[in-house]
């Protein structure tokens, strides 16, 4: 057995075997060309054009900075207590959970107007 596939091809088929061939298969034909109507490029309604930059744009960055800074002391004060609560230790954790909302909250306050005024 083993005799006959060494006398056959490298790819291990017995001698005697047909080799495959894969029949030719045509290539799809090209796409039909583009309809001049999509070709014409049309101006945009107003709805859709670019609008221009709010007025109020300056004033809603520092309004969303204001709500961060709260949020970030919130949050912080609120594990804080709840560390308080589970572990009985009093308003120990409350107090460094605020510092840390107070300090991270104004890090982050300060790097976004160091941002503004580089413009």
């Amino acid at each position: 057995m083993a005799g006959a596939q060494q006398a056959g091809d490298q790819d291990g088929k017995a001698k005697g075997e047909p080799e495959q061939v894969w029949p030719e298969v045509p290539l799809s034909k090209p796409p039909p060309p583009m309809p001049e109507l999509l070709k014409k490029t049309v101006e945009r309604p107003a709805w859709m054009r670019p609008q221009q930059a709010s007025p109020l744009k300056p004033a809603m960055a520092l309004a969303s900075l204001g709500i961060e800074l709260a949020v970030y002391i919130c949050t912080a004060g609120a594990i804080g207590w709840w560390i308080d609560q589970k572990a009985g230790t009093g308003k120990t954790w409350t107090l460094v959970g605020l510092l840390l909302g107070i300090a991270g909250g104004g890090w982050r306050f300060l790097r976004a107007a160091k941002k503004a005024s580089r413009g």
